[in-house]
C-alpha cells in the first residue's frame, strides 16, 4: 500500500517540533549517528543529551535520609537508637535532608537508559554508550516506569533543561514493549501506525505555525453550532467543533486541517477524489467561524505527499479553499521552506 515516505530523521524533527523542543534538539548532532531505525535515532539523541546534562551537572535536591551516624543530625529516631544501644558509642539513628541527585527526573532518565539498553534492535554502539552513561549515575535509584512518573515530574528554573530528555524518555518508554520471559524490550513500529502518525503530524504542523509564523496569531478555535433545540437546550449532544489550526493575520483568518493518510485519495467508480469527510468538516468550520467585518476567512487542507505533489485552490460557497500536500521525503531545510511558502501564500 502507498503511504507517505518520511525518512527516520525527519520523523525525529517532527517529534521535536511536536514536543516544542527544537532548540534543545539542535544540541544533538545526527550526522555521526550509526542509525537505521527510529529507536537508534532516539537512543542516540537521549545519550547525547544526557551527556550534555552531565556536563552541566545533574540536578540535585534534598532527599530524606536515615543513617546511623556519630553525634546528632536532623531528627533522632530514639526507638532505633536506644534499641541498638548506639548512644553508648556516641551514635544515633538520625533522619536528615541530604542533597543528592536521586530526583524523580534523574530516576526517569536512568530507568529509561535501562529500557533502551534492553531493547533488542538497538545499535550495539549506541547500547554501549547508554551503559557508559548510566554508570555515571550510581547514586540514582531505578524505578519501574509508569505514566504517573512522567505526570509527576516537575520542572523548575534550574531543571528546565531536562524537558527534552524527559520527552525522549517518555516516548522510548511508551513505545517499548516488554518481553515477560527474558526481560528484554521490543520497540513499537511507531511510523507504521497511521493513527499515531496522524496525531504527530497534526502537532508538528500546529507547532511549526506557532514557531515560524511570526506575524500571525496561531491557536485552536472552539466553534459554536448555528443550531437550537427544544429537547437539548444546551446542545450538549452535538459534537464539539475544534479546528486543528486557526491562523489570524492582519487581513485574513486561515482555518487549517492537517490530515495524515496512507492514501490522500478515496476511490469510487475508479475515480480518485479527496476524502469527502475532510472537505465537509472544513466547510463546517468555515461556516461556523464568526469573523469581523472586512476580515477574510479561508480554509486549507494539508496532507503529506504520497505519490506526487498536489496543489489546488477552489471557491466553495464563497470561501477560498486550498488542498495541497507537503513532501516530507526531502531535506529538512526544504520542508521548512516549502511549509512557509504554503502558509504565506494562503494568508495573502
Amino acid at each position: 500500500m502507498n503511504e507517505p515516505a518520511i525518512p527516520i530523521r525527519n520523523i525525529y524533527y517532527m517529534l521535536t517540533y511536536a514536543w516544542n523542543h527544537l532548540q534543545d534538539a539542535k544540541i544533538v548532532n545526527l550526522d555521526a549517528i550509526p542509525a537505521n531505525n527510529l529507536l537508534d535515532v532516539l537512543g542516540h539523541a537521549l545519550n547525547k543529551y544526557v551527556l550534555y546534562l552531565s556536563r552541566r551537572g545533574f540536578e540535585l535536591d534534598y532527599q530524606p535520609n536515615t543513617e546511623l551516624i556519630s553525634g546528632v543530625k536532623g531528627r533522632v529516631n530514639l526507638t532505633q537508637t536506644l534499641r541498638g544501644l548506639h548512644m553508648t558509642q556516641g551514635k544515633t539513628v538520625s533522619t536528615f535532608d541530604d542533597l543528592n541527585p536521586d530526583t524523580l527526573a534523574n530516576k526517569i532518565i536512568k530507568s529509561s537508559l535501562t529500557v533502551l539498553i534492553k531493547n533488542e534492535n538497538l545499535n550495539k554502539k549506541i547500547r554501549e554508550e547508554s551503559r557508559s552513561i548510566r554508570a555515571r549515575m550510581p547514586e540514582v535509584k531505578e524505578i519501574n516506569l509508569s505514566p504517573l512518573h512522567f505526570y509527576k515530574v516537575k520542572f523548575g528554573a534550574g531543571s528546565r533543561h531536562y524537558k527534552f530528555a524527559i520527552s525522549l524518555c517518555k516516548f522510548i518508554s511508551y513505545n517499548s514493549i516488554s518481553n515477560q520471559n527474558n526481560g528484554s524490550y521490543r520497540f513499537y513500529n511507531f511510523e507504521r501506525d497511521e493513527r499515531r502518525m496522524s496525531l504527530l503530524y497534526q502537532d508538528f504542523i500546529y507547532n511549526f505555525c506557532m514557531r515560524e509564523l511570526k506575524n500571525a496569531q496561531v491557536k485552536r478555535s472552539y466553534l459554536k453550532w448555528d443550531a437550537y433545540s427544544d429537547t437539548d437546550k444546551g446542545l450538549s449532544f452535538l459534537p464539539r467543533m475544534e479546528t486543528d489550526i486557526t491562523i489570524i493575520s492582519n487581513i485574513r483568518t486561515l482555518i487549517v486541517d492537517a490530515k495524515y493518510y496512507k492514501n490522500i485519495f478515496s476511490s469510487r467508480n475508479e475515480t480518485q477524489k479527496f476524502h469527502s469527510s475532510n472537505l465537509y468538516q472544513l466547510m463546517n468550520y468555515l461556516l461556523a467561524y464568526k469573523h469581523t467585518q472586512g476580515h477574510k476567512v479561508s480554509g486549507l487542507l494539508i496532507y503529506p505527499h504520497v505519490k506526487g505533489a498536489v496543489k489546488h485552490r477552489y471557491n466553495v460557497s464563497g470561501f477560498d479553499v486550498g488542498l495541497c500536500t507537503i513532501n516530507l521525503d526531502q531535506e529538512w531545510t526544504q520542508i521548512h521552506k516549502d511549509l512557509l511558502s504554503i502558509f504565506t501564500e494562503h494568508l495573502e
